[in-house]
């Protein structure tokens, strides 16, 4: 579990120097999620330590996730960039909008989360799988977090809170 949290941290410190240099809302997102896909193929090398026949297997179903995984993020992105474009004119139906959207695309991920947990049981042992989609879940919290701290808030632009 420490070498987990080592990771998640110093993948955060990554994540932090590099969107300093973007300079909108999705540039910086997209840079972020963008890293990330990159760094955390490393981190899932490092911790899981697959032998040659778990990584034959794993591999393939990992790049499918992520192509859905990529796909996903990049909806919550644009409704992220839509949302700040929109804050000082934000309607409380738009507000409303916006928070059925992330709740969708919560939904969504969670259940890709799940599709793919059942297939890599099917290829690891329960116990790997479960590994995996522990590290898995919480890269996911990590990153999701840091965007939304990274989005404006609504008070930020109104002050009508």
């Amino acid at each position: 579990m420490r070498k987990i949290l080592f990771y998640i941290a110093f993948l955060l410190t990554v994540l932090s120097i590099q969107s300093v240099k973007a300079q909108n809302i999705a540039g910086r997102f997209r840079m972020m999620k963008t890293s990330w896909e990159v760094d955390k193929k490393q981190v899932v090398i490092e911790l899981m330590q697959f032998d040659n026949n778990e990584a034959h297997v794993f591999w393939p179903a990992y790049d499918k996730y992520m192509k859905n995984w990529s796909r996903l993020m990049n909806y919550r992105i644009y409704t992220i960039e839509k949302y700040c474009d929109d804050i000082s004119n934000m309607t409380n139906s738009r507000m409303a909008q916006f928070m059925d959207e992330l709740l969708v695309s919560d939904a969504e991920l969670t259940k890709l989360q799940k599709k793919t947990y059942k297939k890599v049981r099917k290829i690891l042992s329960p116990v790997r799988a479960s590994q995996f989609m522990q590290m898995e879940y919480a890269f996911q919290l990590v990153l999701l977090s840091e965007m939304q701290q990274r989005a404006m808030f609504l008070g930020d632009a109104t002050k009508k809170l």
